[in-house]
């Protein structure tokens, strides 16, 4: 039994008449009287008395009657919010994002541009460090994240998008003793303790490492858990650090970003993995393409 036998089953109850049933299907009355017999053989049962005037149901055809109101709208109403969700123009897209980087100034604007053009797409967020921003995204629980470049081409099956590239800063309170000189070399904090990101991002640290090697010395250091304590050491003058310019503790009046030549420009990035099978993404990537090179 079909959709569409059921749609002529409720059209000849309501109607109680099969040439006003066919007329309103705009079908032949033999063909409707034909389905509606083959909807009877296939369920064993009679459905109307057609001897009477106004056609009626049957106690059996009553309880199939009353069963099924609301059935089709409800059964095409699925359907379309499906094909919606299918087609990748309605679903959802759930992004995670570094604590720290600043996206203020593009994210609302993304928003924007996704419920005009997608308003069936919801959007969700989350925070996480970069080691489960990255697992999130083998496990599909985020379809995309934005992050520091960490050695993300590493992985596989990972596509990316710039979204800006940033000089690096050497990092300190403005109350710390480092701080009021007119210019600086790494060389000078070589007496200086400093912050080192957390475990899992230690890729990022062992290059202001590195970089301290190359100055011709090697720092006294202090590994932070999380984002929150790095900056905390920082704005308490416990330590200097290493935050690039698109970092929320940019704003911040009482942080000194130094520029300094010995440490590389950051990428940041929206990254995804490309056996995501979210129909949803795809659009999701592109509101972030267009509203970059508009």
């Amino acid at each position: 039994m079909t959709i569409t036998q059921l749609e002529y089953f409720m059209a000849v109850a309501e109607h109680k008449n099969i040439s006003k049933a066919a007329e309103a299907l705009f079908m032949t009355q033999p063909a409707l009287s034909r389905q509606i017999t083959a909807m009877e053989e296939e369920l064993g049962i009679h459905l109307f008395f057609r001897k009477s005037r106004p056609i009626t149901l049957t106690p059996a055809g009553e309880v199939l009657y009353r069963g099924l109101g609301g059935f089709t709208e409800k059964y095409y109403d699925v359907v379309r919010k499906a094909q919606i969700i299918g087609s990748g123009v309605g679903g959802a897209l759930h992004f995670g994002v570094l604590p720290g980087i600043d996206i203020g100034d593009f994210f609302p604007k993304y928003l924007n541009y996704m419920k005009d053009k997608f308003p069936d797409i919801e959007i969700s967020a989350a925070a996480g460090s970069f080691s489960e921003l990255m697992n999130g995204l083998k496990t599909f629980e985020y379809d995309f994240i934005i992050i520091n470049d960490f050695g993300v081409d590493e992985a596989d099956n990972i596509e990316t998008f710039l979204i800006d590239e940033q000089p690096n800063y050497l990092v300190m309170s403005k109350s710390h003793k480092m701080a009021g000189k007119d210019s600086y070399r790494l060389e000078d904090f070589k007496d200086e303790v400093f912050a080192i990101n957390a475990p899992d991002d230690l890729a990022h640290g062992d290059k202001v490492l590195e970089k301290c090697a190359l100055a011709g010395f090697t720092p006294k250091s202090i590994v932070a858990e999380n984002i929150s304590q790095y900056l905390l050491l920082l704005e308490t003058g416990m330590a200097v650090g290493v935050l690039n310019g698109r970092t929320t503790a940019h704003h911040d009046p009482n942080m000194l970003f130094v520029p300094i030549k010995e440490v590389e420009s950051n990428k940041i990035l929206l990254v995804w993995d490309t056996d995501c099978k979210n129909p949803s993404l795809k659009n999701g990537i592109r509101g972030f393409e267009d509203i970059f090179t508009s």
